[in-house]
């Protein structure tokens, strides 16, 4: 769309970013929608515009990259594709920038740094400091103990997975990345072993309190993980009406 401006329909790429977005849950629908809502802002702006903002990029491709508000992310432009790789949320951040903010960064190495950019690194540092105490790492070292004690051991692995889950649902309280806890990892953990126990309403119920989590939380659940738990919801259901029928 900047380096190749009439080659490529962006109407169709914006409907094809969103039809996408629409087949996939967790991070792939977030990841379609963010694409989708790129390719609109700049089909939203002038010609002039975009080929400044082109000419720029292209500056900084020349240069081999630049620090990304100097938190150590490299942008580089390669030949993979028209706008560069990966398309991380680091990467919308610069192509989304002010003409001026670009040439800021062409000049300096980095995006100028606004108030919202230092909170957020503020919140990405507290965030990481949180899962990184020591009794978070022993809660989580203990959590994947259990990941080997399910096979031969299920009853303690489900208290060890439980404990765990509660504990990241504690931390997500005061946590703004909780996309980062991971959780549906280890509900999947949790609910297969209860499962596999045939504890069908204690699984349901934490599959059920999962989901109704806010959407961010499934941020680093693949589309796989998402519709495995969909489907042990299912299963669980399925089993408790046939328990409740046979009463």
């Amino acid at each position: 769309m900047l380096f190749y401006p009439g080659e490529v329909d962006d109407a169709a790429a914006e409907r094809e970013a969103l039809a996408l977005a629409s087949l996939h849950d967790g991070s792939g629908r977030s990841y379609g929608i963010e694409v989708a809502e790129a390719i609109a802002d700049l089909r939203s702006q002038a010609a002039l515009e975009r080929q400044s903002r082109a000419q720029v990029l292209r500056a900084i491709d020349q240069s081999g990259g630049l620090d990304i508000g100097g938190i150590g992310i490299k942008v580089t432009f390669g030949d993979t594709s028209p706008l560069g790789t990966p398309l991380s949320a680091a990467y919308f951040k610069v192509i989304s920038s002010s003409v001026n903010d670009l040439s800021t960064m062409q000049r300096i190495g980095r995006l100028p740094q606004t108030d919202e950019d230092r909170r957020t690194r503020e919140a990405w540092a507290r965030d990481m400091g949180a899962l990184n105490t020591p009794e978070a790492k022993a809660a989580s070292e203990a959590a994947f103990a259990a990941v080997g004690l399910a096979k031969t051991d299920p009853e303690a692995a489900v208290q060890q997975f439980s404990t765990y889950c509660n504990f990241l649902l504690d931390l997500g309280r005061s946590t703004l990345h909780v996309e980062q806890l991971q959780l549906g990892f280890w509900v999947d953990r949790l609910t297969a072993t209860l499962v596999r126990l045939k504890r069908w309403r204690e699984a349901l119920q934490w599959l059920e309190r999962y989901f109704a989590l806010p959407e961010r939380y499934r941020g680093r659940s693949s589309p796989s993980e998402e519709t495995r738990l969909e489907k042990r919801i299912e299963r669980c259901a399925e089993m408790l009406r046939k328990q409740a029928d046979a009463q």
